[in-house]
């Protein structure tokens, strides 16, 4: 049998999971912002224009964790930039939430859901992946 295409060091499986997880977050910020930018135009003042904010806001964040996700899922960042790329949905939410209710209430689960990740970041088969350059 050739070995030619094995690797040292596999990916973990977890790796996988919560990568996964994070381009699912990644598209549902997009969408967020997105249905957020349409329901401030047709239920909000008489004014016609355009909020885009929700929207820039929506795509940036998924922006961020998007690539934060293939990161992780890569192991070609380090554990420092993952960290500071997901830092964009708690950051986005604490801003935002000075004007919507909503991501007011958000706001604490968007931070334990950062330091879940810091957590998992240290978990020494992660750090062993994230180690790794390809």
């Amino acid at each position: 049998m050739d070995d030619a295409g094995a690797t040292d060091d596999p990916r973990p499986r977890s790796v996988s999971v919560v990568s996964v997880a994070m381009f699912a977050g990644a598209f549902l910020s997009a969408v967020v912002g997105l249905l957020a930018t349409a329901v401030s135009n047709c239920c909000g003042s008489s004014d016609t224009s355009s909020d885009p904010v929700p929207l820039l806001a929506g795509l940036g964040v998924a922006t961020a964790l998007g690539f934060a996700a293939f990161g992780l899922w890569s192991g070609s960042l380090s554990r420092r930039a993952l960290l500071a790329c997901t830092a964009a949905l708690p950051i986005v939410c604490a801003i935002a939430s000075r004007s919507s209710s909503d991501l007011a209430g958000l706001l604490p689960f968007t931070v334990v859901g950062w330091t879940l990740l810091w957590w998992y970041l240290r978990r020494p088969p992660v750090a062993r992946w994230l180690r790794r350059r390809p």
